[in-house]
């Protein structure tokens, strides 16, 4: 939940959705993109990950 708004700002972003769907998602299309990968960790032991700066804890991507 703590990764939900930056991951909710990053995917809504135009810039982002350029090269990684074509189109910024909505709050709830990111809501259903992060239960996904949760799901993938539950069932599959893999899945995405949230990157932070080591010194800052400062959200990446």
């Amino acid at each position: 939940m703590e990764d939900f708004a930056h991951s909710a700002a990053m995917w809504g972003d135009s810039v982002v959705a350029r090269y990684v769907g074509g189109k910024p998602l909505s709050e709830e299309e990111t809501w259903t993109k992060l239960l996904r990968y949760v799901g993938h960790w539950a069932v599959l032991g893999f899945g995405y990950w949230v990157v932070e700066e080591k010194a800052t804890g400062k959200f990446v991507g």
